[in-house]
């Protein structure tokens, strides 16, 4: 994710065809439906 971060200013992120979520890659790194969508719903939040 730190590559996209320096690389994006703006994300979408997918998760079987529908857009789970938008916005600047901090905010959307730490958005619960992508963190349980890529990780899985067992991680906790991603540390900042």
């Amino acid at each position: 994710m730190d590559v996209v971060q320096e690389i994006s200013d703006w994300v979408i992120c997918m998760d079987r065809g529908r857009v789970i979520a938008e916005g600047p890659p901090l905010v959307v790194a730490g958005n619960r439906d992508v963190i349980d969508a890529y990780l899985g719903s067992q991680h906790g939040e991603i540390p900042e």
